[in-house]
């Protein structure tokens, strides 16, 4: 109930802000030496988040100098938080932006316009998100950078972006998480050969990883860890499978 309630609070939104406002298109949107940046990319699955670390390793080979922050879902603030890529994370959560204040709302949306970013990035990989685009377009940058179309569907939400980018996989439907996060910056020929994934530990988290492992191996030369399970059901290994492997491993 509260689900069919909230999309469709945000289809009317939509509607009126289609009819309200209009992006247009800078004459040079990438001519110029950003130096205030953001990436939206506020989803819950861990491993999506974490396939947005190639976009964010090649920005800051572009851009170096540059201040450059991530916004986050409050699963995964934690994880990207101390990422060696960017200089901040902002974390958005739902529940105060939508649901316990109108004031904490306001407050958010305040504390992102007085970032002043130059550029805003919201990557599309499997679908779009119309409250990424929204924010985006709160943030006020002058150049937003965001889905036009995905595999030949329209992004409804697409005209709170001044850059549109049409992103087609229909032919290479394999293409990985990772390039797909590239390919939202493609036109300022933006990218990177170094495709790896990264979280980026403290000290403190890595010694108290260390220790965690030691305790475990003991005197054993070989110590090996299993992670079942995933955020959505069809994406889980069967348990059966784990347990073939646990004894071919054992064996």
């Amino acid at each position: 109930m509260l689900r069919s309630l909230e999309l469709s609070l945000k289809g009317a939104v939509r509607a009126v802000l289609r009819l309200l406002f209009r992006s247009r298109r800078p004459a040079d949107p990438f001519g110029q030496p950003f130096r205030r940046i953001l990436v939206i990319r506020q989803h819950n699955q861990l491993g999506d988040m974490l396939c947005v670390v190639p976009l964010l390793r090649a920005l800051r080979a572009r851009y170096a100098g540059a201040h450059i922050a991530l916004m986050t879902s409050a699963v995964n603030h934690e994880v990207m938080r101390n990422n060696r890529f960017l200089d901040e994370t902002i974390l958005y959560d739902k529940k105060d932006f939508l649901g316990r204040s109108a004031f904490r709302g306001m407050r958010f949306i305040r504390a992102l316009r007085a970032r002043r970013f130059d550029l805003v990035l919201v990557p599309g990989t499997v679908s779009t998100s119309f409250t990424s685009d929204l924010l985006a377009f709160l943030s006020r940058a002058p150049v937003r950078v965001g889905v036009k179309s995905l595999d030949g569907n329209e992004n409804p939400s697409s005209f709170f972006f001044n850059v549109q980018v049409s992103l087609d996989w229909r032919n290479d439907s394999h293409r990985h998480q990772t390039l797909r996060n590239l390919d939202i910056a493609g036109e300022a020929g933006i990218g990177t050969p170094d495709l790896s994934l990264e979280i980026t530990l403290k000290a403190d988290e890595e010694r108290e990883g260390i220790e965690y492992l030691r305790r475990v191996q003991g005197e054993r030369p070989l110590a090996i860890g299993y992670h079942p399970g995933a955020g959505k059901p069809p994406n889980r290994w069967p348990a059966e499978k784990f347990a073939q492997l646990i004894n071919v491993l054992t064996a």
